[in-house]
């Protein structure tokens, strides 16, 4: 019956939508997951007595290289 189809309809679109929360949160877990990764290991050279410009440098452009990914991921 068309209440049968529009029931459907209804449930698929609330599943598809469903989905699509679930990949925002997940790219936005991995983003948070990278950036802490970076800070650490940042934390980590900065123990050890490796705090030259270079280094954090190095960890900056990496951390906004993976940055930019996760964001992409999360407008998709």
């Amino acid at each position: 019956s068309t209440l049968d189809r529009s029931s459907a309809a209804s449930d698929v679109y609330k599943r598809q939508k469903q989905q699509r929360v679930n990949d925002q949160l997940k790219a936005r877990v991995q983003q948070l997951e990278t950036e802490l990764s970076v800070k650490n290991e940042l934390l980590d050279r900065l123990s050890a007595g490796n705090d030259s410009d270079e280094t954090i440098r190095g960890l900056a452009d990496k951390r906004e290289k993976k940055s930019q990914n996760s964001h992409k991921a999360l407008k998709k």
